[in-house]
């Protein structure tokens, strides 16, 4: 294996050290999660820092880069090949040919003893014997310090450290969406703080982690997610259950949860012996910008909240009508004396509430309501 020419790698010491420990347990360990939360970067570095452990080697095969099927199995057949004794093979991306990665892993894993196969993905591959790792979003302390190396004298120095972490927070503390951020901040002469808040490019870098995951869903499990997307905590089924009352099928639905925890839109946990769910930090709040089932998806709530539509307080109305006549967060807030934080979680909140994505949105939301009056 090369260790290619990339940045610092930073943080992660906790998933690495349990990659290294699943490795040495399991044939097959798969790291899940959406779009741009570092599941290669990761997969990489774990993978270096165990390669004294393969006398074989170890082996990357970039799945993104087939197209074919038959193609993938003689380049990984050919890299398996390569090495003689213990040998791992890092097989990135695999939900691209979830399928064909499949029978491809179970085919290697039964003829090469010595084999053990690290994967990458946006799911699972459904093999007995897979072990998950779910990767999730940086710690707070990671996200800022990615920021500050990247822009090295202008992501905590010039925002502070305050603002720098809020920053990140936005961004879901997704790897992809900080990097991306640190190069505007280079690439700006004199970047302040609203210029980074209020750039709509965070929406737009969230948003395509969803979408590239929602590719993968059903029907039935992308109308599910629309309408558990917007629960602010963990949620179980009897509350998934309200919100999806119409579609799917009762009996089906734990099917479209499981599917959604598979393709990492949705997180199982476990407390005290009850089961519930949580939409990964990056999907809160945020439902597909469209789905097989065109029609209005009412806002999820807890099932001891659910008597009545979503109602906007009044400080949430005045907000709501000044977002419409063109004003931006910190306009908002000098207008209503209140911090442009107060402002931006009100603005959060109307999103969640009405089930919205964006600004404009919310501004023909109002604009209906004033023809009603």
């Amino acid at each position: 294996m090369e260790r290619r020419d990339l940045p610092a790698f930073l943080g992660r010491r906790a998933e690495i050290a349990q990659i290294r420990r699943l490795l040495g347990r399991s044939r097959l360990v798969t790291l899940t999660g959406l779009s741009g939360v570092g599941k290669s970067r990761l997969a990489e570095e774990a993978a270096w820092s165990v390669r004294k452990a393969f006398s074989g080697g170890v082996q990357v095969v970039d799945v993104s880069r087939e197209a074919d099927p038959v193609a993938l199995a003689r380049t990984a057949a050919q890299a398996v090949g390569a090495g003689e004794g213990r040998l791992l093979l890092v097989l990135d991306g695999v939900e691209r040919l979830a399928g064909p990665c499949a029978a491809l892993a179970e085919s290697l894993l039964r003829s090469a003893p010595g084999l053990r196969i690290l994967a990458t993905g946006r799911r699972s591959l459904g093999v007995v014997g897979e072990h998950l790792l779910p990767v999730g979003p940086l710690p707070p302390a990671d996200a800022v310090a990615l920021l500050a190396n990247r822009a090295p004298g202008r992501g905590v120095a010039d925002l502070n450290r305050k603002a720098a972490a809020r920053l990140c927070e936005r961004l879901g503390r997704m790897p992809s969406a900080i990097e991306l951020a640190a190069r505007r901040l280079r690439a700006a002469p004199e970047p302040t703080t609203e210029d980074l808040f209020d750039d709509p490019f965070h929406e737009t870098a969230a948003r395509g982690a969803l979408d590239r995951a929602l590719e993968l869903c059903s029907p039935d499990e992308t109308h599910v997610w629309a309408r558990v997307a917007a629960f602010p905590g963990p949620f179980g089924l009897a509350d998934a259950e309200r919100v999806c009352v119409d579609v799917p099928p009762p009996a089906e639905l734990l099917d479209a949860l499981i599917g959604l925890i598979d393709k990492s839109l949705l997180i199982r946990e476990e407390s005290g012996g009850e089961v519930c769910f949580r939409v990964p930090r990056a999907g809160a709040g945020r439902p597909p910008r469209a789905h097989s089932r065109d029609r209005p998806v009412p806002c999820p709530r807890r099932t001891d909240d659910l008597d009545g539509p979503p109602v906007l307080t009044r400080r949430e109305h005045e907000v709501a009508e000044l977002v419409a006549d063109g004003l931006s967060n910190r306009e908002v807030a000098e207008k209503l004396v209140i911090s442009k934080r107060t402002a931006e979680a009100h603005m959060e909140h109307i999103l969640a509430k009405l089930n919205f994505s964006s600004r404009t949105q919310v501004a023909a939301w109002v604009a209906r309501r004033r023809e009603d009056r």
